[in-house]
């Protein structure tokens, strides 16, 4: 989605980068643990799932969604020429 709103892939990648980093920021780390529903986990839970779906629904409407739409098009328009039938 940000890659379709930005056309920049950089964005993206660091995005993907900041999550990462959260979920590492648990308390166990990189290491598999069970949720004991503390403070961190929560923030980490509301900062990794609920923030990114709200960005989401924000992003497909009105003008964001036209510039994805764009966006998308422009993208795609040069596998688009080279379908041979």
């Amino acid at each position: 989605m940000l890659y379709l709103y930005t056309g920049k892939l950089w964005l993206t990648m660091l995005m993907h980068f900041w999550v990462d980093f959260l979920i590492f920021l648990q308390e166990n780390g990189d290491h598999p643990g069970t949720w004991n529903g503390s403070t961190g986990e929560w923030l980490v839970a509301i900062i990794s799932v609920v923030v990114p779906v709200c960005i989401y629904l924000w992003m497909i409407t009105g003008k964001r969604k036209l510039v994805m739409q764009e966006n998308s098009s422009r993208i795609l328009q040069p596998l688009n020429n080279n379908l041979m039938y």
